[in-house]
């Protein structure tokens, strides 16, 4: 009896010499025994593979030569890849997109089409444009973007931020990552005070216009500074002013109380500026104020009646109906009256 000495032939199917130590494998088994065994060094690598194969074929120059037996390679469950999404931030008016950066742990020996979904937080829909995202990485690769578009408005905002989760069939679900959006520095409102202007007697207040150059997505409290011209704090009610514009509007207004006195005056007229913690201080605004024109006054000359040769003077009184604020120069025309004797 003679010992058969076997060679173990391996050939790469599913499974490739990547997966196996590729190798002369072979076994003596002595002479009278049936039985022996090969050892195949299986590889451990961390690529999520399907489950794979190979086959071996024995030969023996004193033995028949055997038919194919396979050797099935189930993947490590580890291998599994976990998705990856990195946080982002970007500046509306300068990014138009949010590269958002998709990561496998791990390669796999399929392709990872992983597909990205959003969740609104403090950012909405109106600030980012709402889409399915997805990315494909190829086999063997980890990494991978997603392209999310920011909606460039001309709100002015805070700081926003929404979540981004991603999945696939072949790959462990991210935990979310945050996509945060900056303001665009341009939307900050700018405050315009209109001029206005207004007759003593008639208008009893002074409605001055208060506008933002563009919506805020928070109320705007804009405080109405006054400074005295020609117009004094006797024309005006001298008091703090303020509007509170809502999110999303505009327009507001703010009343000025006039003062109506009988003084007769010329056309006055005092500053106002608009401003606000979150908008940009505005330009001053005339508040002119026209004269009551009832305020005009009316001079009376008073009779009198003096003895010549007594009174060396008749001492005529001047009034005026009210005062005036510049001064007065009153001539008075005499004229002769013929005594009927």
């Amino acid at each position: 009896m003679r010992l058969a000495v076997v060679t173990v032939t391996l050939a790469a199917g599913t499974a490739g010499t990547d997966d196996y130590v590729e190798t002369v494998l072979t076994v003596t088994i002595p002479a009278g025994a049936t039985q022996g065994v090969v050892n195949l060094t299986i590889v451990d690598d961390n690529i999520d593979e399907a489950t794979e194969s190979l086959t071996a074929v024995g030969t023996a120059t004193n033995a028949t030569t055997s038919s194919p037996a396979t050797v099935t390679i189930l993947d490590d469950a580890t291998d599994t890849p976990a998705i990856t999404l990195g946080d982002v931030t970007v500046t509306e008016g300068t990014d138009p997109t949010a590269v958002i950066p998709v990561t496998l742990s791990n390669p796999s020996d399929e392709v990872v089409v992983v597909t990205v979904t959003l969740a609104a937080g403090t950012a909405g829909t109106d600030d980012y444009v709402e889409t399915v995202l997805t990315v494909t990485i190829p086999a063997g690769a980890t990494q991978g973007v997603v392209n999310l578009t920011i909606v460039d408005d001309n709100i002015d905002e805070a700081t926003e931020s929404l979540t981004a989760v991603g999945t696939a069939t072949n790959a462990t679900t991210s935990s979310p990552a945050t996509v945060t959006i900056l303001d665009d520095a341009t939307d900050t409102p700018a405050i315009t005070l209109g001029d206005v202007t207004v007759t003593e007697g008639t208008d009893p207040t002074a409605v001055i216009p208060v506008t933002l150059s563009n919506p805020s997505d928070e109320a705007v409290d804009v405080t109405v500074t006054l400074a005295a011209g020609t117009a004094g704090t006797d024309d005006y009610v001298e008091t703090v002013l303020t509007v509170t514009i809502p999110a999303g509007a505009t327009q507001g207004v703010v009343n000025l109380t006039i003062v109506d006195d009988n003084i007769d005056e010329a056309t006055e007229s005092l500053t106002a500026v608009g401003t606000a913690t979150n908008a940009t201080t505005s330009s001053p605004a005339t508040v002119t104020i026209l004269d009551d024109a009832t305020d005009v006054p009316a001079i009376t000359l008073g009779d009198v009646t003096v003895t010549e040769g007594t009174d060396p003077t008749a001492v005529i009184p001047v009034t005026l109906s009210n005062p005036s604020d510049e001064v007065v120069v009153v001539t008075v025309t005499l004229q002769q009256e013929q005594m009927i004797m």
